[in-house]
């Protein structure tokens, strides 16, 4: 074993991400979704800290060797789900799916284990596990980062969504939290574009072996100190601050106040169908029924345990669900339908519909067909 000052640096910031991962899992979620993916994302850095030591310390355990380029294709989908986690709390179950890649990668790494294990004590002929074990490094690794680019790419439309969803909405907090997920997201870009070089650095140019991962690892260490020191406490503050805020909002509104503001959106949205319009806002929807910003946002939020987005989705979504199996509209497209619903993308509408219905438009359709025929 042989700790130099790259090694201690990058054990120092794995055991950093490990206590704050670790923190995250076990402490009390006040958005889970939101916790537990910046949990796992921090789990992975620090192991992938720890496989780092461990090849440049010398230490060289199988653990980390037999392991490798497994959970690193998790980075990305923890980090698309973090952004996602501020503008949609509860997203499709589906999502799950992002992480196949680690499952997939670990039953490889445990198949090729058990082809070692069998290659050895028979003494097969054939590829040798270590020759099978080269090329999966060939193809995994910029496989890994083909896919954690594709996320960054997805978070970044996941953070303009976030702000086009809270913008207008307790305004201070909003700045506050949109900024620091643009830095994060820079962070992440800047580390996909790092991590492409990692990978040509050998075969440009010709430099001692693993060298080429120096920068970024140094680079993900500060990453992890940045998120540990800087990020989380800050967006922890932030979540609570923005409860709070939202709290004290609806506390200086009387009882009938607010029965009457939640009355009159309920009006807005079920008899006057302002949800048709694309441009309905938070200050569209306050002019409208005559309610500061502030108390429609408190009431919504607290009384009516939504956030705006989400209530105006659902009402758009419930009256595409009509149109869909209703005859008299068969004349319109799907897409038309969801425009005249006030969608202002198809991408909009059928991620909504997923998210609420659990099913696509058109699966919609073919249930809505089965029942009628089975009645």
């Amino acid at each position: 074993m042989s700790l130099d000052v790259f090694s201690l640096l990058v054990l120092l910031g794995a055991v950093q991400g490990l206590a704050l991962s670790l923190y995250l899992f076990f402490s009390k979620p006040t958005n889970r979704l939101q916790q537990y993916s910046l949990a796992g994302m921090m789990l992975i850095l620090s192991y992938n800290g720890f496989e780092t030591v461990n090849w440049s310390a010398h230490i060289n355990s199988n653990l980390f060797y037999w392991f490798t380029f497994v959970s690193i294709f998790g980075i990305g989908p923890c980090f698309y789900l973090y952004i996602l986690s501020f503008s949609e709390p509860q997203p499709s179950k589906q999502l799950r799916w992002l992480f196949f890649p680690v499952g997939l990668n670990f039953m490889l790494r445990l198949a090729l284990i058990a082809y070692l294990f069998y290659f050895v004590k028979v003494n097969a002929n054939g590829v040798h596990p270590l020759v099978l074990d080269d090329w999966y490094s060939i193809i995994a690794e910029p496989l890994s980062v083909v896919y954690f680019i594709v996320f960054v790419w997805l978070s970044r439309r996941a953070l303009l969504r976030y702000y086009e969803s809270r913008a207008g909405i307790l305004p201070e907090i909003f700045t506050t939290t949109y900024k620091w997920l643009r830095a994060l997201w820079v962070c992440m870009l800047i580390l996909g574009i790092i991590w492409p070089v990692t990978i040509i650095a050998p075969y440009t140019w010709k430099i001692p072996a693993a060298t080429q991962y120096y920068l970024a690892e140094i680079l993900l260490v500060f990453f992890i100190y940045y998120v540990a020191f800087a990020g989380f406490q800050r967006t922890k503050v932030i979540v609570v601050k923005e409860q709070k805020q939202a709290s004290q909002a609806l506390e200086q509104v009387s009882a009938v106040d607010i029965e009457k503001c939640k009355a009159a959106i309920l009006r807005a949205m079920q008899h006057e169908k302002l949800y048709r319009s694309p441009e309905l806002d938070l200050s569209t929807l306050s002019e409208a029924i005559q309610f500061p910003p502030k108390t429609v946002s408190a009431v919504i939020n607290q009384a009516m345990q939504k956030g705006f987005n989400e209530l105006i989705n659902e009402y758009r979504v419930a009256d595409m669900q009509s149109m869909l199996i209703d005859p008299q509209m068969q004349h319109l497209t799907i897409a038309s339908m969801g425009y005249e619903c006030g969608f202002n993308s198809q991408a909009t509408f059928q991620r909504a519909f997923k998210q609420i219905v659990g099913c696509t438009p058109k699966q919609y359709i073919e249930k809505e067909r089965l029942k009628a025929g089975k009645e």
